[in-house]
């Protein structure tokens, strides 16, 4: 399994809980490939727990950078 596939599969909840309402960070470190694959399943987590389109949860997450 990859990092992304265990945030999504495992932790979706977890991390849209300390990202949006805890003021949490995440920090990825690897190739670029790898952390683009993670900010896109981070999106996707964000777009189910929030209730937002996939654009919004885009937006937001580019708001924490």
């Amino acid at each position: 399994k990859y990092v992304q596939d265990v945030l999504r599969e495992q932790l979706s909840e977890t991390v849209y809980k300390y990202l949006r309402e805890e003021g949490g960070h995440i920090y990825v470190c690897g190739d670029v490939t790898m952390a683009g694959d993670v900010l896109k399943t981070v999106q996707q987590i964000f777009k189910l727990h929030g209730n937002m389109s996939l654009e919004d949860a885009g937006f937001y997450i580019s708001k924490l950078r």
